[in-house]
């Protein structure tokens, strides 16, 4: 795997000349989130899909979610 500057500099390199300073920070923070995520999974500190899915079912049917406007 190469260094975060590598990874950085390579994705910069694809972008076009004309990219904002905004596009460049938003696709360096994706990335850095990314990253972080899979090392938090591979680290066991990830919640199972199914587990994801029972919480979200009971968030949606709590009375407490639905709008009252």
């Amino acid at each position: 795997m190469s260094t975060a500057k590598a990874a950085a500099l390579a994705m910069i390199q694809k972008l076009p000349d004309d990219a904002t300073w905004e596009k460049i920070t938003e696709l360096l923070t994706l990335r850095a989130v990314l990253e972080q995520g899979v090392a938090e999974i591979d680290a066991g500190r990830g919640i199972p899909h199914d587990q994801v899915m029972k919480e979200m079912d009971e968030w949606l049917a709590s009375p407490s979610t639905i709008p009252t406007s």
